[in-house]
């Protein structure tokens, strides 16, 4: 288990990953999830976990 924060998406670049979480993911970019960590998952056929306190039509409502 790792933990990370996405506060700079530019540092979310690594292998690919089994399972995702993301904690609040409204309030992430949306180029973090767009950008790098859907692709992780995407590379092993992975599961996302989202979980948030909606602030509108963000992102996570048109990605999931």
């Amino acid at each position: 288990i790792e933990f990370k924060s996405a506060h700079d998406p530019k540092m979310l670049v690594s292998v690919g990953l089994n399972g995702l979480w993301l904690d609040e993911a409204d309030r992430m970019k949306s180029e973090a999830w767009h950008g790098n960590l859907r692709a992780r998952v995407s590379d092993k056929i992975g599961w996302v976990q989202a979980t948030t306190t909606p602030l509108g039509r963000t992102w996570t409502y048109s990605a999931f």
